[in-house]
């Protein structure tokens, strides 16, 4: 089977893309022997050391990846995105040809494999990732009352009513589209990751190390973050420690400055996607906070699946998807209802640290969350959808 995977982002440069587009596809190729052809769109600024250090990385058979040059800017209207990907599109149609399965990331790529679709005749897959749309209008790109909000989900509706199947990343997403819209086949295939990649055992040690792995972006709570760390350094000073990674690490510091925290408590790392297992191998309590909104309440973090295969405790809150569900039932971490309520979280963590200190506490099972590891269920729930949608063509 040959599979035509569209992008309008950079596959190379974010830990996110890498997890997953990058390393599923890989794991698919090698299990089932599909070929895929993937498409990456790459901005003038992202051609830096990590983008290259990533695509310096990868080399696989089967595995083709093409890349477009992407100009567009923060401002721009639908005319400049359609000139953008004007030869994005006509790659897409002559290549969907060659394909069975045309597989579209995100709204972006499901743009243009709805025209690939049209014209080569081929199955197209959107698999959304998030709500474009209501997600433009948190980060206050557009109101929700004007003609391009209106425009958004117009397509929006085209886009999932005529695709083949619409993937979405938790139940709580499925079940919005399917109240919603009139799709032909909505699947939830979660946000898996490589269990393999990852791995940590539970020991005894005199210091609890923190992370936060992530963006700078509002909706990701950075701050809030790193002032729950604050608080937790002063009840127990030098016994924990906070290793932040993220791209952004100017905007990191000035945070933690803001918080006065002695720079003997934390390290802002930048990392290539294949660095991260190590700095995950070294953590006990990750951070996984998100601001409440309706497009984080059917979102499903990817860091998530890897917190969980490094065996880490996780601390999230409740709207974030399944996330909350996953946590009270397999019991690996704590869901906090109100961010806000500080001094009542604090204390609760601090029961988790205290009994890592002590060496009474006691880790789950991550193979029990084996619904969050691409090589258990996660690449064949895509290669089955591969093969139902061309089976019906």
């Amino acid at each position: 089977m040959r599979v035509l995977y569209l992008t309008y982002e950079n596959v190379f440069r974010t830990g996110i893309l890498q997890a997953m587009v990058l390393k599923p596809l890989s794991l698919m190729s090698k299990k089932f022997g599909t070929e895929f052809v993937i498409t990456s769109s790459v901005k003038g600024f992202e051609n830096d050391d990590i983008y290259i250090k990533n695509k310096n990385n990868f080399s696989e058979e089967n595995i083709y990846v093409v890349e477009f040059s992407k100009k567009l800017t923060g401002k721009q209207s639908v005319f400049t995105f359609i000139k953008d990907i004007f030869p994005l599109v006509l790659f897409s149609i002559r290549e969907a040809r060659k394909c069975d399965v045309i597989h579209c990331r995100s709204y972006g790529g499901a743009m243009i494999g709805f025209v690939a679709s049209f014209f080569s005749k081929k199955p197209f897959i959107f698999d959304m990732r998030g709500v474009l749309p209501e997600e433009t209008v948190e980060v206050g790109k557009i109101k929700r009352e004007s003609l391009k909000f209106k425009l958004l989900k117009r397509v929006e509706k085209t886009l999932i009513n005529k695709a083949d199947c619409v993937v979405t990343v938790s139940n709580k997403f499925s079940e919005y589209i399917q109240d919603n819209f009139s799709p032909k086949k909505v699947v939830n295939t979660n946000n898996p990751t490589d269990f393999n990649m990852y791995g940590k055992e539970y020991s005894a040690h005199d210091k609890v190390n923190f992370i936060y792995s992530g963006s700078m972006q509002v909706w990701h709570e950075p701050e809030i973050t790193i002032r729950y760390f604050s608080e937790l350094y002063k009840k127990f000073g030098d016994r924990i420690f906070f290793k932040f990674c993220t791209n952004d690490a100017g905007k990191a510091e000035d945070i933690f400055e803001k918080y006065s925290l002695p720079a003997t408590s934390y390290e802002i790392i930048t990392a290539a996607f294949a660095e991260m297992p190590l700095h995950y191998s070294k953590s006990d309590i990750a951070f996984c906070f998100a601001k409440n909104s309706f497009s984080r309440s059917v979102c499903f973090p990817v860091k998530f699946s890897e917190y969980i295969a490094s065996g880490l405790f996780v601390l999230g809150n409740r709207g974030i998807g399944d996330i909350s569900d996953i946590i009270n039932r397999y019991k690996c971490g704590v869901s906090f209802d109100d961010l806000e309520n500080v001094s009542g979280n604090i204390g609760t963590i601090s029961e988790v640290v205290n009994s890592m200190l002590d060496n009474s506490y006691k880790n789950y099972d991550r193979n029990a969350l084996s619904f969050l590891d691409w090589n258990d269920e996660g690449v064949d729930n895509i290669h089955n959808i591969y093969k139902i949608i061309t089976s019906k063509r």
